[in-house]
């Protein structure tokens, strides 16, 4: 009986089929840098858990205990940072997948339908898209004039500096390097 092997997947081409599908924005340079640290880190999550033999090289036999614990740990880590910079990201509009659609793509699909903990995903995006909108010029954006644009409900206005600056010590805790504000 044959046996199936499926293909080693590069993790450039991760990177690629991920590119695909999550919406680009060259003038949001905080979504940009979000966008950029999610690809690298969901490629290498899912190299992790479809091959994780292969970081490495390493074979069968050569698994010892703390290798696995370590296997573990960088797992556990990368599904924390991937999920919470995943609530910041969107699809590209109308995207609905298909079944053609890689398995990387599918897996994010998947992903992205979980819910998590922590600030609604609607402050979130709220405070990203503020964050770019400081990013490309502070002095035209003031907080006042961020919350009457961007915020819908007096609870947004009141807490959009708060969720901003929690946002940016969140990215840095994630190693995210965000672009200095232009003046």
């Amino acid at each position: 009986m044959p046996q199936l092997t499926r293909k080693k997947q590069s993790f450039s081409s991760l990177c690629k089929d991920l590119e695909m599908c999550l919406r680009r924005d060259p003038s949001r340079p905080a979504y940009t840098a979000v966008r950029a640290a999610f690809i690298r880190r969901f490629a290498h999550y899912f190299l992790l858990l479809t091959e994780p033999g292969s970081e490495g090289a390493r074979s069968k036999d050569s698994f010892t205990e703390e290798a696995v614990a370590e296997l573990v740990s960088e797992t556990k880590r990368l599904d924390s940072e991937c999920s919470q910079l995943a609530g910041l990201l969107s699809l590209g509009s109308g995207y609905q997948g298909d079944w053609r659609d890689p398995q990387i793509v599918k897996f994010l699909r998947r992903t992205l339908r979980r819910s998590g903990r922590g600030h609604p995903l609607t402050a979130r995006r709220v405070a990203l898209r503020a964050l770019d909108l400081r990013l490309g010029d502070t002095v035209r954006w003031s907080w006042r004039e961020l919350a009457n644009q961007l915020c819908l409900s007096d609870s947004c206005r009141r807490n959009l500096r708060r969720n901003v600056l929690w946002l940016q010590r969140s990215l840095r805790d994630l190693r995210v390097k965000l672009p200095s504000p232009r003046k």
